[in-house]
């Protein structure tokens, strides 16, 4: 029997879908080949969960067309992009593990789970906190940042003189917290890809690092995230250095023994003491439509996806 598999994502990417604007020629690739070996529906906005995994209106990909399916469908697995799927999810499954996706969120926990790979850090729900975790930092900069901030948001590398947290993360404070973090040097770049400051992903599906990008901060700043103007390349796999790829087998040893198969990337950047992690990310990005890995990914994804027991 064949699977149902919804991707669920936010109602503008219904008008774009059809569009060469970003990495739509990606998505409607993806929806051609998972629609030869699944039931495979696109849903657009929160409303067309109608709760415990069924979904309607839902489309289908066909000719080039956006096809309105006349049926309700009761998903087995589920792809979210940009929506967290509300209410009671029945036997639906999401593409990722609850559990795995929940420790990449919280970056205090990826730090508790694999310290030995990343720099000092520190929660932080109290500004005395804040305080006293910036006396245990021993580098000169340091990182502040959301404990389950996403898009490089509120990130702010300040200097050990500065023990005034930003205003903005005040009023997460006493909640969720924020990230107190060891910075570090990532300048002298990354032998083979680049020879600056950055931050390189590494991304896994199907036990394989398939996928491989590299982040330039804009002019002026350290933060290289693509939502805050870095430019982002693709790297080839292989090229990468032997550091990097002990670092990259060495975490994802640990991950497989404590969570199985799982799909998610891994950011980091190398310093002049080796590769130190950055952070953890599940479910993995698509890549862009004239990155050479895309076919490989794909595939790799649809099979990922076939191998997905259900309840």
């Amino acid at each position: 029997m064949r699977k149902q598999v919804v991707f669920f994502w936010s109602k503008e990417h219904k008008d774009k879908f059809l569009t060469d604007e970003y990495k739509y020629p990606t998505f409607r690739c993806f929806a051609s080949k998972a629609s030869e070996r699944f039931d495979y529906f696109l849903a657009f906005g929160e409303e067309t969960h109608q709760g415990k995994g069924i979904f309607k209106p839902v489309f289908k990909f066909k000719d080039n067309k956006l096809i309105k399916h006349l049926h309700k469908v009761n998903a087995d697995i589920v792809l979210k992009y940009d929506l967290e799927l509300e209410g009671d999810r029945g036997n639906a499954r999401f593409i990722y593990d609850l559990g795995f996706n929940e420790m990449c969120k919280s970056k205090i926990d990826t730090y508790r789970f694999l310290s030995e790979f990343s720099p000092q850090t520190h929660l932080c729900q109290s500004e005395e906190q804040f305080v006293a975790a910036i006396k245990e930092i021993e580098t000169e900069k340091f990182v502040v940042k959301p404990n389950r901030g996403v898009c490089g948001r509120d990130v702010y590398i300040l200097g050990k003189d500065n023990v005034k947290i930003p205003q903005n993360l005040k009023p997460i404070l006493s909640e969720e917290g924020v990230i107190v973090q060891e910075f570090i040097g990532t300048s002298q770049g990354c032998p083979g890809v680049t020879g600056s400051t950055h931050d390189l992903r590494l991304s896994m599906i199907n036990d394989r690092n398939i996928m491989a990008s590299v982040s330039l901060p804009a002019p002026g700043s350290l933060v290289a995230n693509w939502h805050q103007g870095a430019v982002v390349t693709e790297v080839d796999v292989e090229r990468l250095p032997l550091s990097v790829r002990n670092f990259r087998d060495q975490v994802h040893e640990k991950i497989k023994r404590e969570y199985g198969n799982m799909m998610y990337n891994i950011d980091l950047g190398v310093t002049p003491h080796g590769p130190k992690l950055i952070e953890l990310n599940s479910p993995i990005a698509f890549p862009r439509p004239d990155w050479k890995c895309t076919d490989l990914y794909l595939s790799n994804l649809i099979g990922y996806i076939d191998l997905l027991p259900l309840p």
